[in-house]
């Protein structure tokens, strides 16, 4: 299949609005492996010292591995993370200061750092970090943008980045939740609310002897004599999606079909969220 740059740019776009910076991780490390880069590890977590990922690179004029620390950042970077008191700058700092230890225990110290920002880095942020260190260090030093990181993926590894289903899922599942929010067409009423509202609002319509009576059992007597109201699900629309069972549904103008509808919709995909999405069997809605 033949990728765009701008499909991997939209991936990216939508990794820093809704994932973490470890998302990136997996991809990364693919990517240097495929850019020839060997020992490539990922490193995150507490005790590494600000480096996510490190990976060597043989020097055949010098006959030595040479190592890169690579800290990975899922966000726009400006000044304040290239201070000296800035976020990135200390995980540079620490990068070259601390060594890692490799499988079998030897130490290395890393002789760069790469930094890969997925978003922007803005120019004054690049100017404060040539300052803060010293010249033999900033020459070690590289920045990856957000359109860095893309082209590099887009020539490396688009099939990887591009091949998982999970983001293409989760935009669907946001823009049907999104329309079922939507009430264009209907009444005055429901303008301007938001699924929130709705969830705050949203009250069954119990009109059956069947549902008078679970109303009377949703209260017990206790060993004190007092009685209280057990607390209970008043949600039909979760009742329904998890029954699998066909339903009619019915009442005067305004009693809340439509709603009811939507509540249906925008519960099932969220219950279905991360699974396969299929219908329970005879699970079918009238209105």
């Amino acid at each position: 299949m033949d990728y765009k740059l701008s499909e991997v740019k939209e991936k990216l776009r939508y990794i820093q609005t809704k994932e973490r910076e470890p998302f990136l991780f997996p991809y990364l490390q693919h990517l240097f492996i495929k850019m020839g880069y060997k020992d490539v590890l990922i490193t995150h977590g507490a005790n590494e010292y600000g480096r996510d990922l490190v990976y060597s690179e043989y020097d055949d004029k010098l006959n030595i591995l040479k190592y890169t620390s690579v800290v990975v950042k899922n966000k726009d970077a400006d000044v304040k993370d290239f201070e000296t008191s800035g976020e990135i700058q200390r995980q540079i700092d620490l990068c070259f200061k601390y060594p890692f230890l490799t499988d079998n225990g030897k130490k290395i110290y890393s002789n760069s750092v790469l930094v890969v920002v997925n978003g922007s880095i803005t120019y004054n942020a690049k100017q404060v970090l040539s300052e803060n260190f010293h010249p033999s260090q900033s020459v070690n030093i590289q920045n990856w943008n957000y359109q860095m990181l893309a082209q590099q993926i887009f020539d490396k590894i688009p099939n990887i980045f591009l091949s998982s289903l999970s983001v293409t899922v989760n935009k669907y599942l946001e823009s049907q939740q999104q329309s079922l929010v939507k009430f264009n067409g209907s009444t005055d009423l429901y303008n301007g609310l938001s699924i929130k509202d709705i969830n705050d609002i949203y009250i069954n319509v119990r009109t059956t002897l069947k549902k008078l009576d679970a109303e009377k059992k949703a209260y017990t007597d206790y060993e004190d004599n007092t009685r209280k109201r057990q607390e209970e699900n008043i949600d039909d629309s979760i009742a329904i999606i998890e029954s699998g069972k066909s339903y009619l549904i019915h009442g005067i103008p305004t009693s809340g079909k439509s709603l009811l509808l939507k509540r249906i919709g925008y519960n099932s995909l969220r219950h279905f969220k991360g699974k396969p999405v299929s219908s329970p069997k005879n699970s079918t809605f009238y209105k």
